[in-house]
C-alpha cells in the first residue's frame, strides 16, 4: 500500500494536499501514466514540436478557438481535389494498392499476402503510383 497526494494529479480539484492510500497496482498505474506523460513532453521538446504529435493538424487550432481562414480551407480543398484527380490517372491495381497502403494503413506484406503476389511487385506498383501522382502535382505547381 502506498500513499499518494491527489493534489499532484488533480490540482484543479484538490487545491490542498489530500493523501489517500492505494494498492501497489494503482500506484503503479499512476507512476506509468506520469512517466508516459514526461516522455511525451520530452519528445515534443526534442522535435521542437509545440503541437500534438499524434493528432489531426487542425485539432489543436480548433480547441484553441482559432479556425483556419477561408483561404486556407479553400487551398486544402483544392489540393485534396487535385490529389483525387491525380489518383484517377492510376491503373486500377495501383489505385487499390496505394489506397490500401496510405488510407487503410496496410503494410506492403499485408497487401502482398491479400493479393497473393510478391512484396516486390506491390512495392514497385506503389512507387510507380507515387511517381505518377508526383508528376501530376508538379504539373499543377503543388510541389
Amino acid at each position: 500500500m502506498k500513499n499518494i497526494n491527489l493534489r499532484e494529479y488533480y490540482p484543479s480539484i484538490y487545491p490542498n494536499d489530500f493523501y489517500i492510500t492505494v494498492s501497489d497496482d494503482i500506484a503503479e498505474v499512476f507512476r506509468k501514466s506520469e512517466n508516459t506523460e514526461k516522455a511525451y513532453y520530452k519528445k515534443k521538446k526534442r522535435n521542437k514540436a509545440y503541437y500534438s504529435l499524434d493528432a489531426d493538424p487542425s485539432l489543436e487550432s480548433h480547441i484553441l478557438g482559432s479556425e483556419p481562414s477561408p483561404m486556407v480551407l479553400y487551398e486544402q480543398k483544392h489540393l485534396r481535389m487535385t490529389l483525387y484527380q491525380a489518383m484517377e490517372h492510376l491503373s486500377e491495381k495501383q489505385y487499390r494498392r496505394l489506397s490500401a497502403h496510405l488510407f487503410q494503413r496496410m503494410s506492403i506484406s499485408e497487401i502482398a499476402h491479400a493479393e497473393g503476389i510478391s512484396k516486390a511487385s506491390i512495392q514497385d506498383s506503389i512507387e510507380q503510383a507515387l511517381r505518377t501522382i508526383s508528376k501530376i502535382l508538379v504539373a499543377n505547381s503543388y510541389i
